[in-house]
């Protein structure tokens, strides 16, 4: 167990102790270093500051998290309220109930943009396009022993898919202001 004072706080390492987090709730904790002075230095933000937010789509890689359709509806609806510009969702391909949730999503005219995750498939692409979304996030293993393992594929190789992936994307009209 190594201690240390940064900051003149006490943080334990190791171990199971809690002593370098403060509780704001009975279950939820907040790192003490939000609150040293170096975090709290004045910074210059631009006026309008935009979110995007990725909660529906990365929530879920959580270990035992799920979310229902009505459960991503219901989630989509108040980071609408909220104001985040952008509502990241899930590739539909993975589930119906996914699909189903996207499509729902998208139905429902939010002021949020909708932007969904795709593999780098025009499959996946067409898909997220007749589902009319306004965007599209389009992923590529971008590791070097994933190109050259998985995908068995040179460098090159790796930067003319993901070129073409965006152009064909584009072709699509996914993008639209």
């Amino acid at each position: 167990m190594v201690k240390s004072k940064p900051h003149n706080y006490e943080v334990q390492i190791g171990g199971s102790n809690m002593d370098a987090y403060k509780p704001i709730t009975d279950n939820w904790y907040v790192s003490k270093f939000n609150s040293v002075n170096e975090g709290l230095k004045p910074y210059t933000f631009p006026e309008n500051i935009k979110l995007a937010d990725c909660t529906l789509r990365d929530g879920e890689q959580q270990p035992g998290v799920v979310f229902r359709k009505k459960e991503k509806i219901a989630i989509a609806k108040q980071l609408d309220k909220l104001g985040v510009s952008e509502i990241e969702l899930p590739l539909p391909a993975i589930s119906m109930e996914d699909r189903e949730a996207d499509e729902a999503i998208i139905a429902l005219g939010l002021n949020a943009k909708i932007s969904v995750f795709s593999r780098a498939l025009k499959s996946d692409i067409d898909d997220i396009a007749n589902m009319g979304a306004w965007g599209i996030r389009i992923s590529l293993p971008a590791g070097d022993l994933q190109r050259k393992y998985k995908l068995k594929i040179t460098d090159d190789e790796y930067i003319g898919k993901m070129l073409d992936m965006v152009e064909y994307a584009k072709s699509k009209n996914i993008k639209k202001d």
